[in-house]
């Protein structure tokens, strides 16, 4: 009994030390509750603030974008609404303008319609006249190629034996050759105007009727001539020691006394326009230059071949007939064999 009172107590003791803990820690936990429940309170009454102030500012801010939206809104119906007007009135023009269209095109096409029935009508007419005429045209090339055919026969022996005659003359005829007789006819001289008739130019017509003298030219200031239309400078006679023979009449010589001088006052209006002057024409014009100064070493070696029948130094004759026996037969030319007609 000693042993369980004193247990007993012991464990009283030990029960009322653990009470008074827990009662400690229970006022303890309360207090801490208590502050706990205080912080919340402000904190949640803080929260309460900010939002009522954000809830405001969210409510201010949807008032004012619903009031900016519905004002968008009808200004856009009032938009929506002119435009609606000015779409119906351009659907019913275009409607009107397009059923306009429509019927002048169908006018058009009922015209054009009209015009080609009308056009084939008259081609139709056209191609059967046509067909008349080149009905007619056969028959009538049909009649001449019968009429052709019997005349033809009736030449083709009438033809057949002259040719056949003149074939075989033609064949047994010889042809004798060109002998030269050495006489050369004499060079034939032909006279012809100098002065043609020509228009004048047209500022000097002008200044006729209008009763101006024209203005005498300058030499001074004359275009200069080209060497095709100067005046070819007189040439010193070349002598021949075998005397002056009559030429050929194939090269007979024109004398007209300033023959190139009225050509190139015929020509005058275009001697802007010619051709610049040929080499072989330059170098005549050089050669003649050093003809008169006495230098007949600057005449170019061109203008010296083209006399072919030169024998000697500056012995130039004309034509074959004037060639010497003895030059014929050296062989310095080759002998030109001419065809003559047939001997009957």
């Amino acid at each position: 009994m000693r042993d369980s009172r004193s247990a007993l107590q012991q464990a009283n003791v030990a029960y009322g030390r653990e009470m008074d803990s827990w009662a400690e820690k229970d006022s303890r936990l309360m207090d801490e509750v208590l502050t706990s429940e205080k912080d919340l309170k402000s904190k949640l009454a803080n929260t309460m603030d900010a939002f009522a102030t954000r809830h405001s500012a969210i409510e201010d801010c949807t008032t004012a974008v619903h009031a900016e939206t519905v004002r968008i809104v009808d200004e856009q119906k009032e938009d929506m609404r002119a435009q609606m007007q000015a779409l119906d009135e351009f659907v019913a023009r275009a409607r009107s303008q397009n059923d306009d269209h429509h019927n002048s095109n169908l006018e058009t096409l009922n015209n054009f319609a009209l015009n080609i029935r009308g056009a084939h009508g008259e081609v139709r007419t056209h191609l059967e006249q046509l067909e008349s005429r080149a009905d007619e045209f056969l028959r009538a090339v049909d009649d001449e190629h019968q009429d052709m055919e019997r005349v033809v026969s009736n030449l083709k022996p009438q033809v057949r034996q002259p040719l056949a005659e003149l074939q075989s003359n033609i064949e047994n005829t010889q042809m004798a050759e060109y002998r030269p007789t050495g006489d050369t006819p004499e060079k034939a001289q032909y006279n012809f105007a100098v002065k043609l008739p020509r228009t004048e130019a047209h500022d000097r017509l002008i200044r006729r009727l209008r009763g101006v003298k024209s203005p005498v030219k300058s030499p001074m200031k004359s275009p200069m001539k080209s060497p095709m239309k100067r005046t070819p400078l007189p040439l010193a006679p070349l002598t021949s020691p075998l005397g002056s023979r009559p030429s050929s009449p194939s090269k007979g010589s024109v004398t007209s006394e300033g023959a190139l001088a009225a050509e190139s006052d015929v020509d005058g209006p275009c001697k802007e326009i010619q051709p610049p002057p040929s080499k072989r024409r330059l170098s005549a014009t050089l050669a003649a230059k050093a003809n008169l100064m006495g230098d007949r070493r600057m005449i170019p070696r061109k203008v010296m071949r083209r006399n072919a029948t030169t024998i000697g130094p500056g012995a130039a004759l004309e034509g074959r007939e004037n060639l010497l026996p003895s030059a014929l037969g050296s062989g310095l030319s080759p002998v030109r064999r001419v065809r003559s007609g047939p001997q009957g």
